[in-house]
């Protein structure tokens, strides 16, 4: 037994976040290759083969005896999925989904691999081929989930221990089907590829992204504010944490970043707490919610979520990844929401494109379409022409790209 270090503890405390990684394939992945991939990682990375249990006040790590990559692996048959728009509903799913306690929290969906024994060949177009990784947030952030992507499209990765057709393989009917965990407190996603030649010069990637969610957030017609805007927009960086083996893989940080929201100067609210923006660095203010009852780590979570008007994660793909023997076409990252939040992006670079997930809150009273152009606009060149024009949003949506790089969203 081990007990984990701080920021581990408070992540587990918040109950079922997870961690969710979609990588789109450019053609049907053999399932053998990823289980051999996920072997050579969980070799390489002890966490993966502990169960943690909550022992006051903080969590603790214990050796899985009974791990076998079977009870964390599945295959998932949609013949369905033909694109990214039909995906969407698959990953909305999996995110409300809980993983089984009684192993380690993480669990890989292997979405239409190569036709296995008793599978049929299906016809000449092919079904869209994914691999989705969840991790519980206590045990890996988005930084990490990338990193076992990179190592698992190594060719020297050992034989798998299992073949695939011993996996438990699910249908659609039968993955609809899954219990919902009800933790999920926003409006749905949707994703959207941008082509980075598209995108503005004069702001770094992160700045662009800023800049678009603080854009986005102030058109009364997408989203109507029950409370003042507070000109802040949270942005994660990449930190190096130095607890040796009691830490996991989290290492990302939220920072707040002062914007100019709207034409005028947000209004102050009545009740505030000053310094609230800063409670993540502060050591007694941690403290606090690891040690706190799950309830009550969350609504402190989520008093803490609230001071920011929308929040933002740019993430570097390592380039020329490929899993299971197939090309990685694309990687979007979904983050788990701790307080209801008005916007959420997340950005991926993956090649040529930049592939955004958009989570609008639970105030978001605009239509989908209308996100998207607003964001084309602020990300891409052409928004930065309109903005010097004064002109109203409205810019046409983006072009067609590759068969996996469609616009999606959920009912």
């Amino acid at each position: 037994m081990r007990a984990l270090g701080l920021t581990d503890t408070i992540f587990f405390n918040l109950g079922h976040r997870y961690i969710t990684s979609i990588v789109v394939l450019e053609k049907p992945c053999d399932a053998d290759r990823v289980l051999a991939g996920l072997q050579a990682v969980a070799d390489a990375y002890p966490p993966l083969r502990e169960r943690f249990v909550h022992v006051w006040p903080f969590f603790a790590a214990f050796p899985d005896r009974n791990f076998a990559l079977e009870n964390h692996v599945c295959t998932l048959i949609d013949p369905s999925v033909r694109d990214i728009e039909t995906l969407v509903p698959v990953i909305e799913k999996a995110r409300r989904t809980i993983t089984s306690p009684s192993h380690s929290p993480w669990r890989v969906f292997i979405l239409n691999p190569s036709p296995m024994d008793g599978q049929p060949d299906g016809d000449a177009g092919h079904p869209l081929s994914v691999v989705m990784f969840q991790f519980k947030h206590g045990l890996a952030d988005a930084a990490r989930s990338f990193q076992v992507l990179a190592a698992m499209g190594s060719d020297s990765a050992p034989p798998a221990p299992v073949c695939a057709r011993d996996l438990p393989r699910l249908t659609r009917r039968e993955f609809m089907a899954l219990a919902e965990s009800g933790s999920i407190d926003d409006g749905g996603l949707s994703v959207l590829q941008i082509g980075r030649r598209n995108l503005r010069r004069d702001q770094d990637p992160n700045g662009r992204l800023v800049h678009a969610a603080a854009g986005a957030i102030a058109d009364p017609s997408l989203f109507s504010h029950e409370s003042p805007l507070n000109g802040r927009i949270a942005r994660t960086r990449l930190v190096r944490r130095r607890a040796g083996r009691r830490a996991l893989g989290n290492h990302l940080e939220t920072v707040a970043e002062a914007v100019a929201v709207g034409d005028e100067k947000p209004a102050q609210r009545r009740w505030r707490i000053p310094g609230l923006e800063r409670a993540q660095s502060l050591p007694i203010a941690r403290y606090v919610v690891a040690i706190s009852p799950p309830p009550l780590a969350r609504l402190l979570m989520r008093r803490w979520y609230s001071r920011f008007d929308a929040m933002v994660t740019m993430l570097p793909v390592p380039p020329k990844l490929s899993v299971g023997g197939a090309a990685v076409a694309g990687v979007f990252g979904v983050p788990p929401l701790s307080g209801r939040i008005p916007l959420m992006l997340v950005a991926t670079a993956c090649g040529d494109t930049h592939n955004l997930v958009i989570i609008p809150g639970t105030c978001f009273t605009g239509e989908r379409a209308s996100l998207h152009r607003r964001l084309h606009e602020l990300l891409t060149r052409k928004g930065k022409a309109a903005d010097k024009k004064a002109k109203p949003a409205g810019a046409a949506a983006p072009g067609a790209a590759r068969r996996p790089a469609q616009a999606g969203t959920t009912a």
